[in-house]
């Protein structure tokens, strides 16, 4: 019996970390970063160069560059299979897709505008205002030149997987 728990538990502190570790979506346009990360352990970069766009993706210690508007590489053709029936496709419900967004959790948020136009910005100006102090986040107009975005939003797993059972119980989607 005890082998059986010395060969079930790394499977189970394994699954643990995966529902726990937090994911980040970050989004910085003042460095030119768009991220997304699993904790330390796989990250997604966008990177945006005169040339082309580029994926930088980082698995542990394994990098890989993918340059998405290169030519793909000419390999033998694939053999096509004959189109078969695919079950019918569930769809997801708007209070379940509501209930999922709302786990996402603002860790910063940073947003500095300017239209070009200066007397559109004055006029904009009372509504980024009232926006700033209802929500407590650093949003403003400014007359200077600069659009900027910072933004790190974190959520895990486990937060989404009990937010979309919660709601598709709560909804009657799943039919025991």
């Amino acid at each position: 019996m005890i082998w059986f728990f010395w060969v079930l538990s790394p499977v189970l502190i394994a699954l643990a970390y995966l529902f726990a570790a937090p994911i980040y979506v970050e989004i910085n346009t003042a460095v030119d970063l768009f991220r997304v990360r699993f904790h330390r352990l796989v990250s997604a970069a966008l990177l945006i160069t005169g040339d082309g766009i580029l994926i930088d993706l980082k698995v542990a210690w394994w990098e890989k560059r993918f340059d998405l508007l290169a030519p793909g590489k000419k390999g033998r053709p694939k053999k096509t299979k004959p189109v078969e029936k695919t079950a019918r496709r569930r769809r997801i419900s708007f209070r379940t897709t509501w209930a999922v967004l709302k786990t996402f959790k603002v860790k910063s948020f940073y947003l500095t505008a300017d239209t070009g136009n200066p007397a559109f910005n004055g006029a904009i100006y009372p509504a980024f205002y009232a926006i700033r102090t209802l929500t407590g986040q650093n949003i403003s107009i400014n007359f200077g030149g600069r659009n900027e975005l910072v933004l790190e939003i974190k959520n895990n797993l486990a937060r989404i997987t009990r937010a979309f059972i919660y709601s598709s119980l709560k909804s009657g989607t799943w039919k025991t």
